[in-house]
């Protein structure tokens, strides 16, 4: 949870769609009340034996899990060089150090950009931003460059950009995965209504992905056809990606007959497909301070600034799709920035407890 203060000052003749678009930045520049809540931080409709024994210990079950998958697939090395398999666990302390470097690079990375995705610094971002939160990244740079303004960002003023990094602290909270085909388990956070609910946190959702302008079905960056409609089986941090009508019982569940729960034959059979792995993190640290202001793009007078203190800000980092053992131009990208995509989420898995 962010605990965190926010400075700022507005020239008297800020206009008022600044604040507005600045009020909408995935990053919580201005308004710190509102609420941007994570995965298990509240059980709605669920009895204190759900929140206080069984969601604590399925948590840790999963996070155990978790820790294994990654070293077993990032830790030890691969079967190309056997001597080196003695080398250090990849998680926890390679996987912090590389979200101590990740926030503060992608805030660099964002500063005076204007939200063109094929500009040098757009390219650039997209090396270490994930496609659904780029492109929210983006529409809000794009509003704020039309309305004449650019948005700077100065992480840590007392840090140069090679100590960036230095005296934060991440704490990896959940681990996330996402089992299926490469062009059907694309993110850790796709969004879509739950049709069918067998628990707290097991449960059905349905995908409905649009095409782009000008393409008759939806692709992804690297160009794969995605299905126009897509199902998600969850349970707990683990979800499995499959075409409507693939289970029994699945479309009737969407109709009020309950379903059994899939076995774990079937979902075997998709993890062997490949996978989608997130982990969600809180980084803090007693320097986080971040420092804006919006320049017009005229004469680079600025008209509004401030500074908001990042303490305690969610980061989920996530890979691009691998089967087996992670390869050698794999990506770890940042997915999600002080739970901009996540919360949202947790409110649509939440309706109808």
């Amino acid at each position: 949870m962010i605990k965190r203060l926010a400075t700022r000052h507005f020239a008297t003749s800020q206009p008022v769609f600044s604040k507005e678009l600045l009020a909408n930045y995935p990053i919580r520049l201005l308004d710190l009340s509102e609420s941007r809540r994570g995965y298990f931080e509240q059980f709605p409709g669920a009895p204190w034996h759900e929140r206080s024994i069984l969601m604590p210990m399925r948590l840790k079950m999963a996070f155990t899990a978790g820790t294994g998958f990654i070293n077993g697939r990032f830790g030890t090395p691969s079967t190309l060089h056997p001597e080196a398999k003695d080398s250090p666990d990849f998680f926890p302390d390679q996987f912090q150090d590389g979200v101590k470097y990740a926030l503060p690079a992608v805030i660099e990375r964002l500063s005076g950009w204007d939200g063109d995705l094929q500009s040098p610094q757009g390219l650039s971002l997209r090396t270490c931003v994930a496609d659904g939160l780029l492109t929210e990244l983006s529409k809000a740079h794009q509003g704020l460059f039309k309305e004449c303004v650019i948005l700077n960002l100065k992480w840590n003023h007392n840090k140069t950009k090679e100590d960036a990094g230095e005296g934060l602290n991440v704490t990896p909270k959940h681990f996330w995965i996402t089992f299926g085909e490469e062009h059907m388990a694309t993110s850790t956070l796709l969004r879509g209504p739950v049709t069918s609910r067998y628990h707290l946190v097991a449960f059905t959702r349905k995908i409905i992905t649009k095409p782009t302008a000008g393409k008759l079905r939806p692709s992804s960056s690297n160009g794969l056809q995605i299905p126009l409609e897509r199902k998600i089986f969850r349970e707990i941090c683990f979800e499995y990606v499959y075409e409507p009508g693939e289970l029994e019982g699945d479309e009737d569940a969407e109709h009020g007959v309950m379903a059994a729960i899939p076995d774990f034959q079937w979902k075997r059979k998709v993890m062997m497909l490949g996978q989608v792995l997130a982990i969600d993190s809180d980084v803090s640290g007693s320097d986080m301070k971040l420092g804006y202001s919006l320049t017009q793009v005229s004469d680079g007078a600025v008209v509004a600034s401030g500074s908001v203190d990042l303490d305690g800000i969610s980061v989920r980092m996530e890979t691009s799709h691998f089967v087996k053992e992670f390869p050698e131009d794999g990506s770890w990208k940042v997915a999600d920035l002080d739970n901009f995509l996540i919360h949202p989420r947790v409110l649509e898995e939440e309706k109808g407890l």
